[in-house]
């Protein structure tokens, strides 16, 4: 038996990443770009996070914690925050009720009792944005780059999100009087219209905080949580006529109000408010200057007077109009069709109806039809699916079309830009290769409506020669594909550089601007000076804290002047490349005659994709294909794209996933492979388990593995390394499960907290036990277990900072454990069911009535339900909270081995060579699928569809009818396990002595055109409910 001892391993100089910085430009590099993309991608996340591993700028005022607990009154209420240094904060103070989804939220009139601030509230619902195919790598840097620099939260913790989420967050100097009347900037957070919350950019008001007392210039900092994606920016004619478009703007209006209302009791000044936003939060800023044709007041009070803008202007977006196939795709993919063919023929009663199934859909079935249209990383870029338009209430017009008009609030502003704006979001274009696909690329995603002599003159201003692309004056560097820095060039400015200049040149005269451009980071290869590195390289602090204090952002003697911008000296404060470099005085006149254009022809054509029915082949990739659009391609298509590859010799291929473009196999021969999905290329052997892996599990690019070496193993996928052996089980990790945290009520007052306050793993193992562990953080220790011959109890996990605790009262080995918020079921060989509270480790229920073995085990925590299949050939379904018996299932006739759940179906395949698919509400048998010879080894499905592999065949199931669609694979030995993602269907098989790996993509016919770098879809976020042996 292997030995076991636990300990953290020094520091090692991998540990910590190098601060020296590099020549980019080298002639090696140029050859990497055009020759060797793996090879550049490596030294790219090498560089960066090298460039960014410097500390953010030290302030004594994190050294000296408070004693007091800060307290201030609202109406009859007492706020309680807490004080961190010299900084009291006051988080997650609700602004409004909870709003009805789809519906404009509705103030709070007034506080009565105890406030508990000392924790931010719930995120506002997130969409799920998918980095682009075959460039993940890049999007993961430029993430790292933005989180250790803004303070967004680990990607590796999930959102806490929730519906009821519009809550305001205070910080002001700790020991200050509220009658001190200081300054005050109102944040709003950016992420593209489809992410955010205040909560990402919590150090980042920490760093304004402290340097503002560090000036000698206070302020209070407040920022608000408001909705977005489709939850904030539903659009329609349904929306229109209900009078409640762009409810993520009025979000963000009422917690202006709120500031109005109450900010004197931190001790701000209501008269002194300046907004101060990032990417769709400058947006935001903007558009709340335009808001009711340009009235900033309520109750006849300013409710800001100043407006400090970081890439972001009113977006050049049309009318309700543009977002209805969205809104459309929403009705379909949730079955809310029927709502409006159920109405009468009034139209008013048909939106009426469709809106309203809507918002009393399920907020998982949403969120997965949601997560299926286009983000801002996918194919169409900055054409976003969900943003603000004109809903004729609160943006009367469109956004440029209100500035032609006037009706703007005339506040002193500073707005600038990065030099490339656009590169980021056209790195899931790279398809686009040629002239032809360029002009089709933005003839169908941007401007839709545009004749073909408006268009003509476009293509002459923005050529395909790579010196005139973005990364801007990089001559042919970066040009990663032909026509990549053309769309950077056209992306960056159609959306950002021009609409500013078209903003400034309508208000000179009218109110005091300031605008720059930032050149800082140009030298990192591909994007360049990037979208949102002025805001990671805290570029523009003091200027910020000196324009909130003075509505002017120069600062006290500086080096350079920062002169107003006027249409006779159109002048911008340039940040040079290198931070040693003095500050520049540039006109704004670069590319001139191609921004005016764009800016006339997004007022002919505002920003608006065709109609999907309308859309190419290519382009309907990025929307999402509706569900009878994929389940075409799958029972259509007759020749989908197939690859095979041999995998782990002729060793049993024991578990396999899909996790952000990568297929990750585990296997008997105790290694752990990452392949490519698009040519099968291995891509990481994981290598250091001792004994075959019969356990995993990915979230995002972390990896945790199970083995029977009794060891778990968490590797970081981006790098390849195993970062921590977990020890203290005593025999095989037969199951893991990974938990995320859920804002839930405390049950006996209205504070909210997060449970787990982790994201947890559980394990289940053959010695009897279950354990749960803290899943570490990129950032956190490394930690390791390893055999050294010390005579110590090798299952003693007493010095592993990530172990909780131990789960222990099966009789017998944990077969199947499955988890979600604090509740586990596991099952196990002693016959019996339990379920865990893993946050205390009281097991809660012990669920007995199966006569022989559990091996499989599903968990249901919307529905309270629990599911286990038996030996006995039984499945049962359990109430978790009670703990009684609801179901008993009896139609299998041997083993069940295996169980899925998805929202409609539950799915339970044996070793009788049977799949049947259940109804998990009253447990009524759907439909039973016949037709293998032998024991279920393997299946998923979804909602129209089954993939079970048996027999050596892989079939393909209708999952409404219950009848065979095709036999995807036939006449191996064997199939050991299947995943499927969107459109790709991978299978591990024995053939002729020999494991392989199949890899079909049933996106494409032969007529269509190929998507190179693959199709929608497994990059999605994509619940994986299938199962296996």
């Amino acid at each position: 038996m292997v030995n076991l001892k636990c300990r953290v391993p020094p520091p090692t100089s991998q540990q910590k990443p190098s601060r020296k910085q590099t020549n980019l430009f080298s002639a090696s590099l140029h050859h990497y770009s055009m020759h060797s993309p793996l090879l550049l991608l490596l030294f790219l996340t090498t560089l960066i996070k090298s460039v960014y591993a410097t500390p953010t700028r030290p302030s004594s005022h994190h050294k000296r914690q408070s004693d007091s607990t800060p307290t201030i009154s609202l109406d009859s209420a007492t706020v309680t925050g807490v004080n961190q240094g010299d900084i009291s904060r006051f988080l997650g103070i609700p602004f409004a009720s909870k709003p009805v989804r789809f519906a404009l939220p509705q103030a709070i009139t007034s506080y009565n009792g105890s406030i508990n601030a000392t924790g931010y509230g719930p995120k506002c619902p997130q969409q799920n944005v998918t980095f682009p195919l075959g460039l993940s790598d890049i999007p993961d840097v430029i993430t790292h780059i933005l989180q250790t620099s803004n303070g967004t939260q680990n990607t590796t913790e999930p959102s806490d999100e929730s519906e009821d989420c519009l809550s305001i967050s205070v910080m002001r100097p700790a020991n200050m009087s509220t009658d001190d009347k200081l300054p005050v900037v109102v944040w709003i957070y950016g992420g593209g219209f489809e992410r955010g919350s205040v909560n990402d950019y919590d150090d980042q008001a920490m760093r304004i905080m402290n340097r503002s007392l560090e000036m000698g210039e206070p302020v209070v900092h407040a920022a608000m949580n408001y909705r977005v994606s489709a939850y904030g920016f539903l659009a329609s004619e349904e929306v229109r006529q209900a009078g409640t478009g762009n409810v993520g703007l009025v979000d963000q209006r009422v917690a202006l109000e709120w500031v109005q209302r109450y900010i004197s009791a931190f001790g701000g000044d209501p008269d002194k408010v300046t907004l101060w936003g990032q990417s769709a939060g400058a947006i935001s800023s903007s558009l709340q200057m335009l808001a009711y044709g340009g009235n900033a007041t309520s109750n006849n009070t300013n409710l800001f007077r100043g407006a400090f803008m970081q890439s972001g202007s009113p977006i050049p977006v049309g009318d309700v109009s543009g977002g209805q196939m969205y809104y459309d795709f929403l009705v379909n993919q949730t079955n809310c069709s029927s709502s409006s063919s159920n109405s009468n023929s009034n139209s008013t009663s048909n939106s009426s109806g469709t809106l309203e199934c809507l918002r009393n859909v399920p907020l998982p079935v949403l969120r997965a039809a949601v997560d299926m249209t286009p983000n801002y990383f996918s194919y169409q870029g900055l054409a976003l699916a969900w943003s603000p338009r004109a809903d004729g209430i609160f943006l009367q017009d469109n956004p440029q079309k209100l500035v032609q008009q006037g009706k703007v609030a005339l506040v002193p502003i500073v707005s600038g830009d990065v030099d490339d704006e656009g590169t980021l979001f056209s790195l899931a274009s790279k398809n686009v290769t040629t002239d032809e696909e360029f002009r089709q690329y933005v003839s169908t995603i941007f401007v839709a409506n545009a004749t073909e002599s408006e268009l003509q003159p476009l293509w002459e201003l923005y050529p395909e020669d790579p010196d005139d692309g973005s990364p801007f004056n990089t001559s042919s560097r970066n040009e990663i594909t032909p026509q990549y820095k053309r769309i950077s060039a056209f992306q960056g400015d159609v959306v950002f550089q021009a609409p500013r200049r078209f903003f400034l040149e309508h208000l000179e005269g009218k109110t005091k601007m300031w605008s720059y451009l930032s050149l800082r980071d140009k030298n990192i290869p591909i994007v360049g000076a990037f979208h949102g590195s002025d805001l990671a390289r805290h570029t523009l602090d003091d200027y910020l804290i000196r324009f909130v204090n003075y509505q002017d952002p120069n600062l006290e003697n500086p080096s350079t002047s920062w002169p107003e911008y006027t249409t006779s000296q159109r002048q911008l404060l340039t940040f040079p490349i290198l931070t040693i470099s003095d500050l520049e005085i540039t006109p704004d006149t670069y590319r001139e005659q191609p921004m005016q254009y764009l800016m006339n022809l997004s007022l002919a054509h505002p920003l608006s994709p065709i109609p999907i029915a309308l859309m190419s082949s290519v382009a309907q990739q990025s929307l999402g294909l509706t569900q009878d659009q994929e389940r075409d391609l799958w029972f259509n298509n007759p020749s989908p794209k197939h690859i095979r590859v041999a995998a782990h010799g002729s060793s049993v291929v024991t578990c396999l996933t899909v996790s952000r473009g990568r297929i990750i196999t585990a296997s008997d021969d105790h290694s752990i492979h990452v392949y490519s999905p698009f040519d099968g290329t291995l891509l990481q052997k994981l290598d250091g388990h001792e004994g075959g892996v019969w356990s995993m599990h990915a979230i995002n690019d972390t990896l945790v593995s199970g083995s029977t070496d009794r060891t778990i193993r968490v590797w970081d996928l981006s790098s390849g390394r195993c970062k921590h052996v977990f020890g203290g089980h005593t025999s095989t990790v037969r199951c893991l499960a990974i938990v995320t945290p859920e804002i839930v009520n405390d049950g006996q007052t209205s504070a909210k907290e997060k449970r787990p306050d982790r994201t947890l793993i559980v394990s289940g193992s053959r010695d009897h036990s279950l354990r749960v562990w803290t899943l570490p953080l990129p950032d956190d220790d490394e930690y390791s277990c390893f055999d050294d011959g010390s005579t110590e109890d090798p299952a003693d996990p007493v010095d592993n900072p990530y172990h909780r605790r131990a789960l222990e009262g099966h009789d017998h080995a944990v077969r199947d454990v499955a988890a979600a918020g604090t509740i586990a079921v596991s099952g196990s060989y002693d016959c019996n069911v339990r379920v865990w509270d893993i946050i205390t480790g009281e097991c809660k229920h012990v669920l007995r009535g199966h006569e022989q073995k559990v091996y499989s085990v599903a968990f249901d925590p919307a529905r309270h339900r629990a599911f286990s299949g038996s030996m006995d050939s039984t499945v049962r379904i359990w109430d978790t909270v009670t703990g009684e018996a609801i179901h008993t299932l009896t139609r299998h006739t041997s083993l069940v081995g295996l169980l899925a759940l998805s929202p409609s179906y539950m799915v339970s395949a044996a070793a009788d060579a049977t799949i049947h698919v259940w109804n998990p509400d009253n447990g009524d048998l759907c439909h039973r699928l016949i037709g293998h010879l032998a024991a279920i080894t393997c299946v998923q499905h979804d909602e129209y569809k089954v993939v079970s592999g048996s027999d050596g065949t892989l079939s393909l199931w209708d999952i409404h009818t219950g009848k065979v669609v095709r036999d995807i694979l036939k006449d191996v030995t064997g199939v050991w396990q299947v995943a499927f993602s969107g459109t790709w269907c991978i299978a591990a098989s024995h053939r002729n002595d020999s494991t392989m790996l199949d890899i079909w993509d049933f996106s494409k016919s032969k007529e269509e055109v190929v998507w190179e770098t693959g199709p929608k879809g497994l990059l999605d976020k994509v619940d994986l409910v299938g199962a296996s042996l």
